[in-house]
């Protein structure tokens, strides 16, 4: 028992967003410890093919950075949440270890050591990040995160100063500082794997932050291509003034007339962090995401404005102390916004399948790979030329620039984004008939209709009609788990589409919202390869609507509902809305079903069919066999009412089944065709035996428990008969059958198949109904169309 609620204990105090932060805070500072510690030597005795060798430290350091963020594009978006401290660990000692051969190497080869160096520091960024996004208070965590980047960039050279203070030398001075910080960069490590992931209520707020395939991230850049192009701008600029802001902080506080105090880095560096963590750590106050984002790109405006006002003030009795501080706001402000603000609420507003960690990399890449070319201009400017009076120039230059692209960002994000400032609590409440299993009433139950997961759209169910085997599982027939919401031939109008869908229907037409649409009955997710390209309705992982369980919010996948969202990946199609609803209800399973079976069976023209069941999924067969060209078409059934409906849907003949006692001698010819939708055992052997030479039998009723099919295995070799059985239906199917209904519903009396109509709360008598009367469909009427 104590050691239960020790456990529980531990687990409140690693829950809590402080100890996320001080973890991800001190694993990233103490990170800086094995980066930055060598720009405090001015290594002013030190050139090489007469170029500074400082310079030529920082742009090789800058390449292994640069080189870690582009490959870092892969790594950090697709890394799995169980790999990442064991990444942190190895790639802190790799850099360590450069730095040790960058003390032993004698310059100027331990060069090449400070670019390998470079090399793992460049990923660890994205490692970190990736345990604290996609969470309610991400922009606090991460704003956090960004303050130790400011703060630690100002320690790690007063560390390095100190240690040249003691005599340490510039070349051994970076190992030893990476060994001052070694100890507690495995403290904070430690408790960085003790952060437990994303809560439910996290992932309902701000999306779920999934690893990301190639074709992940270019579906996501290219959707917003302008907007990040723009924000890609943004950052590279105000990475070129933070990088030489912080790389030649030395020079700049020179040129501003201060001598080198290790006290001064971190007393300016701590005073622009407090005033960034204010400003982008209180935005996780703002709820709407739509808001928050916009908020995000005002800072990045404000920041800018105090760059250009630091600048302009400087020249006009502003103090060189105060200039830096503005300096380092105006800088610093847009470039956590865009770690802390701009992407986490932008996947949150979008629901895309994406993470923090993958935009950061893109946008870092493209920065460092800017710097390394400013390094470059710099060593070409003019030797009269100041680094302070470069900054100056730069700074004005890129602060308009970058002012005005972020005013670029403001309207096309407006535009892109229109519609999409949602909060979960916009999406209705609706009520579900849940199936507790036969015998048991129907358990009405009210819900909020859960947040739309990427690439997820919500359907408001408008007619719902009992499938067959709807009621065999009502009757204890057809096993089903309880808990389940029922129905699976519908048609809804659409609510929401989430902005990670592509906007298309299967045949690639657009759909927007209030269009009405139907959907197959089964769903594969896009990652699952089907067993056979013709059988995606047997792949793993496969759900099915109307079949699933109806748990906690996860009630709305059936039809006997007011709505129902559709899985991912799922195929829906775009109806016209002259089609009657209740007729374009039954596409989805009975008309898609029947196509599968034509296809299976294979050419029918000029062939002579029998069809087993006068129920819809016969009639409709009755009707595809016409189109399709049949010479003859009989159909079969022991319910006189149900044979009536025969002629109506063009069939040659219609028989009564023969008596027990009667089947030597059958009423019909042979066919080269039998349908058999009963699935009655009795029903297919004499399907079997009215099969003329080189026959084929298909099977599609079968979908419940039953006794054997007596089958005369000499008859079918000696005959050449083949029996070919269809479950469900495919992609194709679905596609034809929804045709044959746009072109057809005029012309057979679909309509009039269905007997009666009930309204959802009165499902039970439905079921009753059907139960009873064995109506050819009963219909139910879930809502009225917009």
């Amino acid at each position: 028992m104590q050691q239960t609620e020790s456990s529980a204990r531990l687990k409140r105090i690693f829950s809590n967003p402080a100890w996320a932060l001080v973890a991800a805070f001190g694993t990233y500072f103490c990170m800086y410890g094995f980066r930055k510690p060598y720009t405090a030597a001015t290594y002013a005795d030190a050139s090489f093919l007469g170029i500074n060798y400082k310079i030529l430290l920082i742009i090789a350091q800058t390449i292994g950075y640069v080189i870690a963020k582009w490959v870092g594009i892969k790594i950090v978006s697709e890394i799995k949440h169980n790999q990442r401290i064991k990444a942190i660990l190895g790639l802190i000692l790799f850099a360590e270890l450069m730095l040790l051969l960058f003390g032993i190497v004698p310059r100027p080869w331990n060069i090449v050591c400070l670019l390998l160096n470079g090399l793992p520091l460049g990923v660890i960024f994205g490692l970190v990040l990736g345990f604290l996004e996609g969470r309610k208070n991400t922009e606090f965590l991460i704003a956090g995160l960004c303050a130790s980047f400011i703060v630690s960039d100002g320690v790690s050279k007063s560390v390095g100063a100190l240690l040249l203070g003691y005599g340490v030398s510039e070349n051994w001075m970076p190992f030893f500082a990476g060994l001052v910080f070694l100890v507690p960069t495995l403290i904070f490590i430690a408790m960085l794997a003790c952060v437990p992931l994303p809560s439910p209520t996290d992932i309902a707020a701000r999306s779920a932050r999934e690893p990301m395939k190639a074709e992940d991230r270019w579906h996501f850049f290219w959707k917003y291509a302008p907007g990040l192009i723009g924000i890609i701008a943004v950052y590279l600029f105000v990475t070129l003034l933070r990088s030489v802001r912080a790389d030649f902080a030395v020079e700049l506080w020179a040129g501003l007339g201060y001598h080198q105090t290790p006290a001064l880095f971190t007393q300016s560096e701590l005073l622009v962090s407090f005033g960034v963590i204010i400003v982008n750590g209180a935005v996780v106050l703002i709820l709407n995401h739509y808001k928050a984002f916009r908020f995000s790109l005002f800072i990045c405006m404000a920041g800018f404005a105090i760059l250009l006002a630091s600048v302009f003030g400087l020249s006009h009795g502003l103090g060189t102390f105060s200039f830096m501080v503005m300096l380092g706001l105006g800088v610093y402000l847009p470039y956590v916004a865009i770690h802390t603000i701009v992407f986490e609420r932008l996947i949150a507003i979008t629901r895309e399948k994406a993470n923090v960690g993958f935009l950061m990399y893109i946008v870092d890449s493209v920065g460092y790979t800017g710097y390394i070319g400013l390094m470059f201009l710099r060593y070409a400017a003019p030797s009269g030329y100041s680094i302070l009076n470069i900054y100056l120039k730069i700074c004005i230059v890129l602060g308009i620039v970058s002012g005005l692209i972020v005013l670029f960002c403001f309207w096309y994000f407006k535009i892109k984004l229109k519609g999409m400032n949602h909060k979960q609590t916009n999406f209705p409440q609706g009520k579900a008939a849940v199936f507790n299993g036969a015998g048991l009433p129907f358990e009405f139950i009210d819900r909020q209709v859960p947040f739309i997961k990427p690439g997820e759209i919500l359907v408001k169910n408008l007619y719902t009609t009992l499938c067959g085997s709807d009621i065999h599982t009502y009757c204890g027939r057809r096993i089903e788990p309880a808990q389940v919401v029922l129905g699976h031939e519908i048609v809804g109008e659409i609510l929401w589409i989430d902005p990670a869908h592509p906007g298309k229907d299967f045949n690639g037409n657009v759909v927007t919202v209030g269009d009405r649409i139907t959907w197959s009955i089964f769903s594969v997710p896009a990652d699952v390869t089907a067993p056979r390209v013709d059988m995606p309705q047997k792949s793993d992982q496969l759900f099915k609507y109307g079949h699933a369980l109806a748990i906690g919010d996860d009630v709305f996948n059936g039809g006997l509902a007011d709505y129902c969202v559709l899985h991912a990946n799922t195929a829906m199609l775009k109806i016209s809305t002259e089609i009657p609803i209740p007729v374009a209800a039954t596409i989805s399973c009975a008309h898609a079903t029947v196509t599968g079976a034509l296809r299976v069976a294979g050419d029918l023209s000029g062939k002579k069919v029998l069809i087993f069941g006068a129920g819809l999924l016969g009639l409709s067969c009755v009707a595809m066999c016409k189109e399709a060209g049949a010479s003859w078409i009989g159909l079969i059934d022991n319910d006189e009412t149900r044979l009536h409906w025969g002629q109506k849907f063009a069939a040659d003949e219609s028989y009564a089944f023969p008596a027990a006692d009667n089947l030597d001698t059958l009423p019909w010819p042979d066919a080269d065709f039998v349908f058999d939708m009963t699935g009655v055992p009795q029903a297919m052997k004499v399907g079997l035996d009215s099969l003329a030479l080189g026959g084929i039998a298909i099977w599609i009723g079968a979908v419940f428990p039953e006794k054997p099919v007596p089958v005369d295995a000499q008859k079918v070799v000696r005959r050449l008969l083949q029996i070919r059985g269809l479950h469900n239906y495919n992609y194709e199917d679905f596609v034809n059958a929804t045709a044959f209904i746009e072109n057809n519903y005029l012309k057979y009396p679909f309509e009039a198949l269905i007997e009666k109509e009930y309204p959802l709360d009165e499902v039970a008598e439905a079921f009753t109904f059907a139960t009873a009367s064995k109506p050819v469909r009963v219909g139910i009427k879930i809502s009225d169309p917009a």
